[in-house]
């Protein structure tokens, strides 16, 4: 939803939820780890920066504080890093970039320990002590505006003070009162700024405060109600007059079942806060569902399965939609209900009605003022058991152990310790190449930042958070390529599947290639259900069986997963399996590292593998010349390329594996790249008549096209043709065993 929100300090503080403002580009909502206040954090995972401030542009958060008084003010913001996948020792995920009043943008860090939440307020700046400036400005009263930009990786943001006190940084101060109207200029120009006669040289003083300082109280909001045949786009939807005091929407008899129509309009209501209900009917011939959105963003989803009404759904029931609880909405905001069919269920819609309960001190959370507003925590100490289905093995005494939910949610139990999980592949996929991963889920039910999985825009939710495990080339059988995969994943943490076919998950988000297919029941799949788990009592291992086919077999793809009990990850590894993580990360390491290397190639074109280092997980590379180059950047193939000019040339010939072994340096990120129908020589000639470079950087490659896929822990397969050829990742495979020197 659009906002326009202003925060009224008093008595010199201001304390802000940061969930207030809805996140924007990099940020995400989320409330995995606990000790959070309000409802929600802010999480950054949108492109790191080391220096400068270019790229945040969509990545900023922006709040309006109105100010009683004048003076100078700290600044703090409560922050947490919790060290995934990173040195320990790292100063890793503990800053932002903050600009006041579009001053110069600053970094603000914090470092306390990992796990915990802590106050960032020390600027990148060092006093005459040689110690790092608490963050301050002098601020008059009035409007003044804090933009914070994302800059750290996975560094966390859960509310913001700006104090006159500087010590004034605590988790039960409630939150600013919110408006959802600017209040007038605090000095407004003169009544009369033109007199005919000139005024005196020295005028008496006549009161250069405003002449009414106190903002105009915004206008009252009415209930209004909008009726649903009015809306003023029917997609889908059809009027329908029930009798003659009821006339709804409904879905269109050609709508196949499982098919949906949308009926949108604006919100012509003043700006405010409202409690909302939607009449509708719940017919008993079907169970479809309706969803809500507002200026947007989906609010809730309601399923039809009461069966409270009759075939045509009378009587008329009643939906408080999000419990009841009021919601912001801004004049102009698009109101979209999206039904969806089942059976005879035609989602009908009569009317919804706004209702305004007036500005609170907070809209979002319920208790602005809890002592302790600890949410469900995801991570107990101690979790309940779980009830397996199949069964599985029972806890003893302390040991770790994996457990699989009725929902097909794997969890590993018994532990909140980071634990490592070795995935295997046991039959190889029969319906051509496929992508697997997991991703973390907040609940037993698999919800995604309070979105069900059964709701529109769980797969939006979803997917930028994923870990790809490997990915399969169906029948491909090379001699020496496993497909193994070791993760590390956290104790009492719930875990949801998906499977993607036809594309990557990097290739769904950037371009929309690929079909993407949840494992969990709960995502509205009874019907077609993909994947069926078994587990091997004498090995403690479960068994993904999947039906990719639709013929019920469950025989189309296989993997194992198992708890793996030297508890680490492959040197190299513990990047891989995010977005663009086709990588080897040597941060840990110094000196100099040796790649022995199995190559595998099963195309025509003549390839050459190369590697390059870059300066963080977005591919931010440095060129002779010391120049900062990102993917999609003039020149950045020929740096990258230029690298590798000195080395050995890779590339075996077609139909064969080979083995050899390559010196690099350590202490930074190297990424893989692959050079079709030509050599570095030609690349760094610019001769690219034939010859392509193909990146796991999407921007870097012809057409935005992923061409590397994750195979397994430190194995890569390349598409060798521009534009993605047939999908297949298999023609040239690369295994990889960092070795210390």
């Amino acid at each position: 939803m659009s906002t326009n929100q202003i925060y009224q300090a008093q008595n010199g503080l201001a304390v802000i939820e940061v969930e207030s403002t809805p996140p924007t580009g990099g940020w995400q909502s989320q409330q995995q780890y606990s000790g959070f206040t309000g409802n929600a954090y802010y999480r950054y995972v949108g492109k790191g920066l080391t220096t400068g401030i270019s790229g945040i542009k969509d990545s900023v958060l922006s709040y309006t504080v109105n100010l009683d008084q004048d003076g100078k003010y700290f600044l703090s913001l409560r922050s947490l890093r919790v060290q995934e996948g990173r040195n320990a020792t790292a100063g890793q995920e503990n800053d932002f970039w903050v600009r006041v009043n579009g001053g110069d943008w600053v970094k603000v860090r914090f470092g306390g320990p990992f796990g915990e939440w802590t106050w960032a307020n020390l600027r990148n700046v060092t006093n005459v002590a040689g110690n790092l400036e608490v963050t301050s400005y002098d601020l008059q009263a009035g409007l003044n505006t804090i933009e914070i930009g994302g800059r750290s990786s996975n560094a966390m943001l859960d509310r913001i003070h700006l104090s006159k006190n500087k010590l004034n940084r605590d988790e039960t101060s409630p939150p600013s009162q919110i408006s959802a109207v600017a209040p007038p200029p605090v000095d407004p120009p003169p009544i009369d700024p033109a007199p005919v006669d000139p005024p005196p040289v020295d005028p008496p003083p006549v009161d250069p405060a405003p002449v009414d300082p106190t903002p105009p109280t915004p206008p009252v909001p009415s209930t209004l109600t909008i009726e649903a045949e009015d809306f003023a786009t029917l997609s889908n939807y059809a009027k329908q007059t029930i009798n003659p005091a009821l006339t709804v929407i409904r879905l269109q008899a050609a709508v196949p079942a499982g098919n949906s129509g949308e009926a949108s309009t604006s919100f012509t209501g003043a700006t405010g806060l409202y409690a909302i209900q939607v009449r509708y009917l719940d017919e008993s011939d079907g169970e479809g569902q309706i969803s809500l959105s507002i200026g947007g963003t989906p609010i809730e989803t309601l399923q039809l399965n009461q069966n409270t009404g009759n075939t045509t759904g009378l009587p008329v029931s009643t939906w408080a939609v999000n419990g009841g609880q009021p919601l912001l909405i801004q004049q102009g905001d698009e109101i979209k209900f999206v039904g969806v069919r089942n059976a005879e269920e035609f989602a009908r819609i009569d009317s919804i009605t706004f209702i305004p309960v007036g500005t609170p001190v907070d809209p979002t959370p319920v208790d602005p003022t809890p002592v302790d507003p600890t949410p469900v925590d995801p991570n107990p100490v101690d979790p309940p058991p779980i009830d397996p289905s199949p069964v599985g093995p029972l806890p003893i005494n302390d040991q770790a152990v994996l457990s699989i939910s009725e929902n097909n949610l794997l969890t590993v139990g018994n532990t909140t310790a980071t634990k490592t999980v070795k995935f295997t592949v046991l039959e190889p996929s029969k319906v051509g190449a496929v992508e697997v991963g997991f991703f973390a889920v907040d609940d037993g039910q698999g919800t995604m930042n309070s979105i069900a999985p059964d709701s529109m825009g769980y797969m939006a939710a979803a997917l930028p958070t994923t870990k790809t495990i490997f990915s399969t080339l169906g029948d491909l059988d090379i001699q020496g390529l496993d497909f193994l995969r070791f993760a590390s994943l956290l104790g009492g943490q719930n875990y949801g599947f998906f499977l993607t076919q036809n594309g990557t998950v990097d290739s769904v988000l950037s371009n929309g290639i690929g079909e993407v297919i949840f494992a969990s029941p709960l995502s509205g799949q009874e019907n077609n259900q993909p994947l069926e788990v078994s587990f091997l009592a004498d090995q403690g291992a479960y068994v993904f069986n999947w039906d990719l086919n639709g013929d019920g077999l469950f025989d189309d793809f296989r993997f194992k997963i198992e708890l793996f009990d030297d508890n680490g990850l492959p040197l190299g590894s513990n990047l891989q399996g995010g977005q663009e993580s086709e990588m080897l990360d040597l941060r840990s390491l110094s000196g100099q590292v040796n790649l022995d290397l199995s190559v595998f190639r099963e195309a025509d074109n003549d390839n050459i593998l190369g590697f390059y280092q870059v300066e963080n997980t977005q591919g931010t590379l440095l060129d002779e010349f010391g120049n900062v180059l990102n993917p999609g950047d003039s020149g950045y193939v020929q740096a990258a390329v230029r690298q590798w000019f000195d080395k050995p040339v890779i590339s075996p010939t077609n139909q064969s594996v080979l083995s050899t072994s390559v010196t690099v340096d350590a202490g930074k990120i190297l990424v893989p790249f692959l050079i079709t129908q030509g050599t570095v020589g030609d690349i760094l000639a610019s001769e690219f008549t034939d010859a392509s470079v193909f990146f796991p950087f999407l921007k870097a490659n012809p057409g935005g096209v992923d061409h590397v896929k994750l195979l397994g822990s430190n194995t890569f397969g390349f598409e060798d043709i521009v534009g993605g050829g047939d999908l297949d990742y298999d023609d040239l495979i690369v295994k990889i065993n960092v070795q210390p020197i």
